[in-house]
């Protein structure tokens, strides 16, 4: 009657002092556990690359910058579930990358601007023109 618990009960001390061996159910509970938190990171990652097409929409391409630089923290630290999206980041470095995306948000505004210029909605044409000084700034400023 010394003993709260029944001897072997979940509860009880282990005898002897002895550690416990994990029983198979906690190991595989790790397991998943490990695999939902990579997972996880992973999604994280994906909701930062989205973030980097809003921001350089928007202007704000230092703030894609730095959206680059987490999501290429958290794909390196999901390990082999964001080894694919990690090496796309990683080939030029989040600068790199940020740059590349840039060039080709400019690629397309000026696409619309000769569509526009060809259609004679030379407005439209105009108001693009500010967009695409800042970004082509931004790209001398850090290229």
């Amino acid at each position: 009657p010394n003993a709260r618990f029944k001897l072997g009960s979940r509860f009880a001390e282990p005898v002897g002092g002895a550690v416990e061996k994990l029983t198979s159910n906690a190991m595989l509970n790790d397991n998943l556990r490990e695999e939902r938190d990579k997972n996880r990171m992973v999604i994280a990652g994906q909701q930062h690359v989205k973030q980097i097409r809003k921001s350089i929409v928007f202007g704000e391409y230092d703030s894609a910058l730095s959206h680059a630089e987490q999501a290429l923290a958290m794909f390196s630290g999901a390990g082999k579930h964001g080894a694919d999206l990690l090496t796309e980041l990683s080939r030029g470095g989040p600068l790199g990358y940020i740059m590349g995306a840039v060039r080709l948000h400019v690629d397309k505004m000026l696409a619309q601007a000769k569509d526009n210029l060809q259609r004679s909605n030379y407005d439209k044409a105009m108001s693009l023109i500010p967009v695409l000084m800042e970004a082509s700034a931004w790209l001398g400023g850090k290229g």
